[in-house]
């Protein structure tokens, strides 16, 4: 067992973390590499949402809003299964986060981690919802994206100078 995947079953065990197992990583650069995570689930949504249907024009030929990259004679087929594995890209990433969430995360930072990265929600506006001060809520977001980073095997050890 290696020290990310024991500090990865550390993770599942408690609550929050200790300060201890916090100052391992670097808690910035892992919530970097959450963004990037998070983005791509946002992106396959945007472009599963951005690929318009094809028209047909008066003559009866398919056209796209967005020139398919395949000019193969089955335009349609080509359609459906771009939108369909992006539709499996986006669910496949959802549901890692999804399962994430449920089975690793603490109730608050659940909350932190979905109003955070995925309704992005500011800080205050968290504190609110968890009635906590900000103070408080910083221990909650560290822990929250040192799990998360640990879950997806990003996380990132702390420089030691």
């Amino acid at each position: 067992m290696n020290k990310m995947e024991k500090d990865k079953s550390i993770a599942i065990n408690q609550k929050l973390l200790n300060i201890n197992m916090c100052n391992k990583y670097d808690w910035k650069k892992c919530k970097e590499r959450l963004t990037n995570i998070v983005n791509q689930y946002k992106e396959y949504l945007c472009e599963e949402l951005d690929l318009s249907l094809p028209t047909i024009t008066p003559s009866y030929q398919i056209r796209y809003s967005q020139q398919p990259k395949n000019n193969n004679t089955d335009k349609v087929g080509d359609y459906v299964t771009r939108k369909l594995d992006l539709e499996q890209k986006a669910n496949e990433l959802f549901n890692e986060i999804s399962n994430m969430v449920e089975t690793r995360l603490s109730p608050d930072e659940r909350i932190y981690f979905i109003e955070s990265f995925l309704n992005d929600s500011s800080e205050n506006q968290i504190c609110e919802i968890l009635r906590i001060y900000p103070t408080s809520l910083a221990r909650i977001k560290i822990s929250a994206i040192i799990k998360a980073s640990l879950y997806f095997l990003v996380a990132v050890p702390v420089d030691k100078k």
